[in-house]
């Protein structure tokens, strides 16, 4: 376990005993894959691990568009209180209603930012998006059908602007709390997508069927060695 996280598991079990945001019977130790843990709220005040201004609204926004939460039971969210679905929800679900605070966040980041737009239901912000259409080409249901963070890839949220000379951007966000991933699985994904490409692209038609797999060296440094 790495020290960040070690750290952020004594932090979150000390906000658990002492946040006002949490009720006198969330405060106990949460069973979280079959034991008792200090840093998760009991499975059944799990709809607390949400900010309290945003706790109803962001669980009708999950229920109405189907999309899974994380570890969720019973339409709720994860338990642990360092789930990154949940970390990015509550930070981000309090712009969804509020685009020119949100324009002030993203705007030193993107400084051709003109002013947000809406996304999806008239909110500002979204969550584990997947686009209108099935553009990685990925399994679908039996009638086609996807969902919204499960089975496949989705945006962890996502929102939309315009731009200073007129035109829509949008930004797709990636968001991570205390996860690591080490080189190999890195390689992995790069090969996955390597060979997605492969199939899908018609000047691969003509090439051998096996190849070996491609090597990224700037991936198997440490970090502290990469290229940025």
């Amino acid at each position: 376990m790495g020290a960040f996280l070690a750290r952020e598991k004594s932090q979150q079990s000390d906000f658990k005993r002492t946040s006002p945001c949490l009720s006198p019977a969330a405060r106990g130790d949460g069973l979280y894959k079959g034991t008792p843990r200090p840093f998760c709220v009991p499975v059944d005040h799990a709809e607390e691990n949400l900010f309290p201004e945003i706790r109803q609204a962001a669980l009708a926004y999950f229920k109405a568009h189907g999309i899974q939460w994380h570890d969720g039971h019973d339409g709720k969210p994860s338990n642990h209180l360092c789930d990154s679905q949940v970390c990015c929800v509550n930070l981000l679900f309090p712009f969804a209603h509020r685009p020119d605070a949100l324009a002030a966040v993203l705007r030193p980041l993107f400084p051709a930012l003109r002013a947000m737009l809406p996304i999806e239901g008239g909110q500002y912000v979204t969550f584990e998006w997947i686009g209108k259409e099935n553009y990685l080409k990925e399994r679908t249901g039996a009638k086609g059908t996807r969902t919204r963070g499960a089975n496949c890839t989705s945006a962890d949220a996502a929102v939309v602007f315009e731009r200073t000379d007129g035109t829509r951007q949008t930004l797709l966000i990636e968001w991570k709390h205390t996860e690591s991933y080490g080189p190999v699985p890195l390689r992995l994904a790069k090969w996955a997508q390597h060979l997605r490409h492969r199939h899908l692209s018609p000047r691969w038609q003509s090439s051998p069927s096996v190849i070996s797999p491609p090597v990224f060296p700037d991936l198997e440094r440490p970090a502290s060695m990469r290229s940025a």
